[in-house]
């Protein structure tokens, strides 16, 4: 047996949790974040997204958005709260991406436990993800 493949046995021997980021990873939330950016920059002052620039931002970190935006830092918690309110209202827009249900239950079913680490709020996760999957 390679030494790898041992090392790969001995991780998977050990390693019991696996954690899941949500916006982006299980749920594909961005096509709703681009919808209801220009609204939340008006609100609260900061710079709207330019014709064309979705993919550019799709391809950014949430703090590389934040600076291109021009969004001061003292403002992101209060962004944050009005991001999760208005997706709680636009709740049924948010969908799980492909495959994630049947590899959420595979690895439920090989014993491993699941979490989600997350800065959108624990009722918004689990209304996309739904009953079968948490």
């Amino acid at each position: 047996m390679a030494v790898d493949e041992r090392a790969a046995r001995a991780v998977r021997a050990d390693c019991r949790l696996v954690i899941f980021d949500f916006d982006g990873t299980l749920a594909d939330s961005f096509p709703w974040f681009v919808a209801v950016l220009d609204q939340v920059a008006a609100r609260w002052r900061f710079s709207s997204v330019a014709p064309g620039e979705e993919e550019l931002l799709r391809a950014m970190s949430a703090r590389a958005i934040l600076r291109h935006l021009r969004m001061p830092g003292w403002k992101t918690p209060l962004v944050a709260a009005d991001l999760r309110r208005r997706m709680r209202a636009d709740i049924d827009q948010i969908r799980r991406f492909d495959g994630v249900d049947a590899m959420l239950a595979r690895l439920h079913h090989s014993g491993l436990e699941l979490a989600v680490a997350t800065s959108n709020s624990a009722d918004n996760v689990r209304r996309v993800l739904g009953a079968d999957n948490l």
